[in-house]
């Protein structure tokens, strides 16, 4: 039988962020529950307000399957996570202070000697990698170190979590700044828009409006307005050079 009542996008959302914690990768999600990867990625950032109940009925009824016994998961995820922060200038005290997790069990894991953690620490990590990972760190010798050992900088992850996961080589002292980098990370919820430059903003509506066209959603300069919380004539003039290939505004100062 084919269930027609929606469910909100935010109980759902929630399921995802719980299997996300539990260790459950996109690609698990999405071979578990059926459900494609793009309808997973709408449903994970929000782009309606409600889900499909058959839709939602798949994705809730998905169960971790990535927690081994006593309760702890795979330290990879958290591992990436730490080397990338200290790669981008965020020493272990630092890290220490932000996620109140001893240097001890901090260094321990940076080095690979913790092959699993609790769902505590994965939380407090990710916790200070989501708050932190788009903003420079103060440390110049945690910077050094990082490079010195090729750990990959925040940027350089599409999928932290998956073991089969590459990072993008080539990042510069600015990853975020590589061309489509910041954009997609304001695309998924990740960052704000108004850390783009006017090239970058124009960009950004070229894929937000490609992504609700390949739904069947008109893009529209309203729904454009309410989901990345701007005013209605920005939007407009951000349209308008998405569509003429121009600056939305040419003076207004650049991001570097």
């Amino acid at each position: 039988m084919t269930c027609t009542t929606r469910r909100p996008t935010s109980v759902v959302r929630d399921h995802l962020a719980w299997l996300a914690a539990a260790g459950m990768t996109r690609q698990a999600v999405t071979a578990d529950s059926g459900v494609s990867d793009r309808t997973l990625r709408n449903v994970i950032h929000g782009t309606r307000p409600s889900v499909n109940g058959d839709t939602a009925a798949l994705l809730l009824a998905v169960r971790p399957r990535a927690v081994v016994e006593n309760g702890r998961l795979p330290a990879l995820g958290t591992v990436r996570r730490l080397q990338a922060l200290v790669a981008y200038g965020y020493g272990i005290e630092h890290i220490s202070t932000l996620s109140g997790l001893s240097m001890r069990h901090l260094f321990d894991l940076v080095a690979g000697r913790r092959p699993t953690v609790t769902i505590r620490v994965r939380h407090m990590v990710t916790d200070v990698y989501e708050r932190y990972s788009t903003t420079p760190g103060p440390s110049k010798w945690a910077w050094a170190a990082g490079r010195a050992r090729g750990w990959a900088l925040p940027g350089a992850w599409d999928n932290i979590d998956d073991p089969d996961a590459v990072p993008q080589r080539g990042y510069t002292s600015r990853p975020d700044r590589l061309p489509g980098v910041l954009v997609g990370r304001v695309l998924r919820g990740e960052a704000s828009i108004h850390t783009l430059t006017d090239d970058e903003r124009a960009e950004l509506w070229q894929r937000w409006a490609a992504e609700r066209a390949a739904e069947g959603i008109a893009p529209t300069v309203s729904a454009f307005t309410r989901t990345f919380g701007l005013r209605y004539a920005t939007a407009a003039r951000i349209r308008t050079a998405a569509l003429s290939g121009t600056e939305t505004n040419p003076y207004e100062r650049k991001v570097v």
